[in-house]
């Protein structure tokens, strides 16, 4: 086994960082995201431009791992887990995991957010498990892309598990409630057609 897993890489390889995106992935089939291709084209130059970032795992210098990340471009209070995808040959490695999680460290070191968000489709159960697994919570159904291809659930962490994350890169912590999601401008966009649970 040889990873490496890593946020510096050069524009040479972003290519292929998003070539990468399009690819077989875990968890997720092509057909859930009709626009995925045209949503990965517009990552590219995000990742370009800093917009987005990307953490990518490597094995003997092989993309198998990549997460993409950003500030929400509505909230600017919460991070938001654009995409998390890893190759299904590395499955039980642990590799999303840990992509999850240094994206969660990186974007609240860089970013300072109240609440790190993420949406995948109802109807994955995989992706579902795994993230109430990392302790994240559902707050929200319904078919956020209007495209006709099915219902997506809403996740966030609260400011509680972001504090623990801050207090591990930082060694201090502030401790707030959960009233600074319930007041927050995504929930707030959100609400009037979305179904919370």
């Amino acid at each position: 086994m040889d990873f490496k897993f890593t946020n510096e890489y050069p524009v040479s390889r972003l290519d292929e960082a998003v070539s990468f995106l399009l690819g077989p992935r875990l968890w997720i089939p092509q057909n859930d995201y009709p626009d995925f291709f045209d949503w990965a084209q517009k990552t590219h130059s995000e990742l370009k431009s800093d917009v987005k970032r990307a953490i990518i795992a490597f094995s003997r210098n092989n993309i198998i791992g990549a997460v993409v990340y950003q500030r929400h471009k509505k909230d600017k209070n919460a991070l938001e887990i654009k995409n998390l995808t890893v190759r299904p040959d590395a499955r039980g490695r642990y590799i999303a995991s840990f992509l999850l999680k240094n994206a969660e460290v990186e974007g609240t070191r860089e970013f300072r957010p109240q609440f790190i968000t993420c949406d995948t489709k109802a109807k994955n159960l995989e992706i579902m498990h795994f993230l109430l697994k990392h302790h994240y919570r559902i707050v929200g159904k319904n078919d956020l892309y209007r495209l006709n291809s099915g219902e997506d659930l809403v996740y966030f962490i609260a400011d509680c598990e972001i504090s623990t994350i801050f207090l591990k890169i930082s060694g201090s912590c502030c401790a707030r409630s959960e009233r600074i999601l319930r007041s927050s401008p995504t929930l707030a966009l959100l609400r009037p057609w979305m179904n919370l649970l």
